[in-house]
């Protein structure tokens, strides 16, 4: 079940906040206790369901293998599928890529995605 790359979803303006950091950490660090992240057959879908109403986001590629946060699969009851969960914040020096995706009418550019500046 492990995936090698994991993807977190999150916004420019969120990014943007922690420019000047070694790290990322998103709000649900805090309030959950874990970050999510998705599988790459599961980042289309999770990007609709939570991300529609936002003209652009960010996809971090992840190198879990590299991560020191402890990751682990948990059951999203929701949607009937595992997630990983990474437990602590994300360097910035596991993040492989950034891809920026714009969004019309509610519906994400995939194929006209563009690389983002780490």
């Amino acid at each position: 079940m492990f995936q090698p790359i994991i993807f977190h979803i999150t916004t420019p303006k969120i990014w943007q906040q922690f420019a000047n950091e070694n790290y990322f950490e998103a709000a649900s660090l805090k309030t959950e206790g874990f970050i999510h992240t998705s599988t790459s057959a599961q980042l289309e879908a999770t990007a609709q369901r939570y991300y529609a109403a936002e003209n652009e986001i960010l996809i971090l590629h992840l190198d879990a293998n590299k991560m020191k946060s402890k990751i682990k699969f948990e059951f999203a009851n929701s949607v009937n599928d595992y997630f990983p969960h990474i437990f602590g914040v994300i360097e910035k020096e596991n993040i492989l890529q950034i891809d920026l995706v714009k969004n019309e009418n509610r519906k994400f550019l995939w194929a006209e995605k563009t690389k983002f500046k780490i």
